[in-house]
């Protein structure tokens, strides 16, 4: 996935790591896609899913409960990380 300026400096900003965004984006649920843009976050539920087959990833994500990615309507470029 490409990396905006925008997003690389929002994820120094707030911690978030390449290895975070590729948590988020594989485990994270589509929580919206309008406006030309999808929204990637870790809910709750996505943690007990979670909980079933990945135990080793799972301390990362609980962590990451509540971040969400935004990226374009392609899927190719990230704009944004929170």
């Amino acid at each position: 996935m490409k990396i905006s300026k925008h997003a690389l400096a929002r994820m120094k900003q707030r911690g978030l790591g390449f290895e975070k965004i590729q948590l988020i984006e594989k485990f994270g649920t589509l929580i919206d896609s309008r406006d030309g843009v999808m929204k990637f976050a870790i809910l709750k539920k996505d943690i007990l899913e979670i909980e079933k087959s990945y135990k080793r990833d799972l301390q990362i994500i609980r962590k990451l409960s509540g971040r969400t990615l935004v990226v374009s309507s392609d899927g190719i470029t990230l704009i944004t990380a929170y």
